[in-house]
């Protein structure tokens, strides 16, 4: 035994310090007494399996990282990385959160073992993001990104997919490079994943109103959504074979794809062609199934059917759609602010007198951000709170309330100073046109 086995000097040195045989330990260990025979013998020792090392740790009464450090030579033993012991490692190290041997572990693999490792890391990350709904997979995937050399590769476009998807938060610029990234590689990533990335970034384009594209990448997303689950008349009838689990079931991609091509067309002011997306997703009851989850799609969706329909007739100056629309987002608090969202649009270009519907939502809106049962996540609901706030200030100065406009849009930009969305800043230097321009006296 010399120093380049410092693990079983420190196991040997543990055994002697206690007074205890190779047997003793390993009934305590529960293992046979010949693996520490061949552990610790003189002429080529065996490499001890990470399992192994496990159990006597725990035999010995100490944590069960005790040794981990010791064991990152283990892994390179005889100087070329071994799967069969790197990959449990790496993956107790993610449970637990040891990020400084993890570090160490994929250092060691940046050199001359960097290609042959690609493979198995990814694999290492693709099990971790699996397994827990959380960052654990985040410094493989970094090491994915860092190291592949081939920038074609589905491995790449799946790396940069998986960090989006851990890393969004609530600074939108940073926000914008992860989906950056994710644009530039959507067409290497498998279907599966491409539907979650098509929608991420549709929405993130309407969050930072960058209208460039999205017709283009809805209608991808729709012809996506066509080609695996089929259509109302056509179904398809065999599940396609998907190498990674869905993120959300057909039907709620299927259902966004219509949706998210009807928001840009209402944004557009094309309402016709808006009221025929609607159509498509009105009854999915065809792409349901039998299960819970997809029951509950269908009257989602429905009730989507249901409010933009009515905002449809708002925005073309029906006011007697209110009639309507209010009760039902009385019934529905998760949709009350993109609701009164629409009916500002409305009234700013319609001149309708909204202060009694305000009123009745005043506490609701103030609360709007932190409901249990929010539909949008917290994010897109405060860069819509943003929305409301900047749409409110113009209700309050058309109406000749200035100083309730001037605080709306001061609320907005404190609020979007916080997000970090300078896309924001093209409204706030249209509020400033606006209050720059005398009012004519009548």
């Amino acid at each position: 035994m010399n120093s380049l086995f410092p693990l079983r000097l420190a196991l040997q040195q543990e055994i002697k310090d206690r007074n205890l045989t190779f047997s003793d330990l390993a009934k305590r260990a529960g293992l046979n007494r010949s693996v520490f025979s061949l552990i610790f013998r003189k002429k080529e020792p065996k490499p001890i399996a990470f399992q192994y090392l496990t159990k006597i740790t725990l035999a010995l009464g100490y944590p069960e990282d005790h040794y981990f450090e010791l064991y990152i030579d283990e892994c390179f033993y005889g100087g070329k990385p071994n799967r069969s012991r790197i990959e449990p490692f790496l993956i107790r190290c993610a449970e637990q959160n040891k990020q400084s041997y993890i570090r160490k572990v994929l250092f060691h693999l940046s050199s001359e073992h960097r290609e042959r490792s690609l493979a198995f890391i990814f694999e290492i990350a693709e099990r971790l993001v699996q397994s827990y709904d959380d960052k654990r997979s985040t410094p493989f995937f970094q090491w994915i990104i860092d190291h592949e050399t081939d920038l074609t590769s589905e491995r790449l476009a799946v790396a940069h997919f998986r960090m989006f998807r851990m890393h969004k938060g609530t600074d939108e610029e940073s926000n914008s490079k992860l989906i950056e990234k994710v644009f530039s590689v959507k067409d290497q990533l498998p279907d599966e994943l491409k539907l979650t990335a098509l929608l991420a970034i549709i929405n993130a384009k309407h969050i930072y109103e960058d209208t460039k594209d999205i017709l283009p990448m809805c209608e991808e997303f729709i012809h996506l959504c066509i080609r695996l689950f089929g259509t109302s008349d056509r179904p398809r009838l065999f599940k396609f074979n998907a190498a990674y689990p869905l993120i959300h079931p057909p039907i709620y991609y299927y259902g966004q794809s219509h949706l998210l091509k009807e928001a840009h067309l209402t944004d557009k002011g094309d309402f016709e062609e808006a009221a025929l997306c609607q159509q498509k997703y009105k009854d999915l009851s065809w792409l349901a199934g039998s299960s819970e989850i997809g029951i509950f799609y269908v009257r989602r969706f429905n009730l989507y059917y249901r409010f933009n329909e009515i905002s449809l007739r708002l925005l073309q100056g029906q006011e007697e759609a209110l009639t309507e629309y209010v009760p039902l987002l009385i019934d529905h608090p998760p949709e009350i602010l993109p609701g009164i969202i629409t009916m500002l649009d409305a009234a700013c270009s319609f001149q309708f007198n909204l202060d009694d519907v305000l009123d009745i939502f005043k506490a609701p809106l103030h609360n709007y951000m932190s409901l249990n049962d929010n539909a949008y996540n917290m994010n897109f609901s405060r860069n819509r709170y943003v929305l409301f706030l900047q749409k409110l200030s113009v209700y309050q100065y058309n109406r000749g309330r200035y100083e309730e406009s001037l605080q709306a849009a001061m609320q907005s930009w404190e609020l979007s100073q916080e997000l970090n969305n300078h896309s924001h800043l093209r409204m706030f230097a249209s509020l400033a046109v606006m209050y720059n321009t005398p009012v004519e006296e009548t």
